[in-house]
């Protein structure tokens, strides 16, 4: 039997997943005043978050943050992306710093596109 991960909080999470990076503090306050916004929607599964901004135009334009062990985010990734399919959206798009979330995305056989826009930036699209 797995032992199931102790369930963080959202900042603990943010906190662990830009580690020394950015403030995290600057982000979750961030987010607290994004959860405000009508069309800003938070999809949790495990220790991971998808923050993602829904236009009502099927496509979204999101982030994940995560405090997961990699063998865990396949399954955060499938599930994010069924959450967003039965929520009727078409597109996800993101931008990433490395290539890191295209190994996750062949592995969870997703449809995606990847442009490159510079210096450890890329605009991932994926279709649903």
């Amino acid at each position: 039997m797995t032992k199931k991960a102790k369930e963080l909080s959202p900042y603990h999470i943010i906190e662990k997943s830009v580690g020394s990076n950015q403030d995290p503090k600057v982000l979750y306050a961030a987010l607290i005043k994004m959860t405000a916004q009508p069309n800003f929607r938070i999809l949790r599964h495990n220790n991971s978050l998808l923050l993602f901004r829904n236009d009502q135009n099927g496509t979204v334009d999101g982030t994940i943050f995560t405090a997961d062990p990699q063998s865990k985010m396949v399954e955060n990734v499938e599930q994010f992306t069924q959450a967003l399919k039965l929520s009727g959206i078409k597109k996800l798009t993101m931008v990433i710093p490395n290539l890191k979330f295209i190994e996750l995305a062949k592995k969870a056989k997703l449809n995606y596109t990847v442009e490159n826009r510079g210096v450890n930036t890329f605009i991932v699209t994926v279709v649903l």
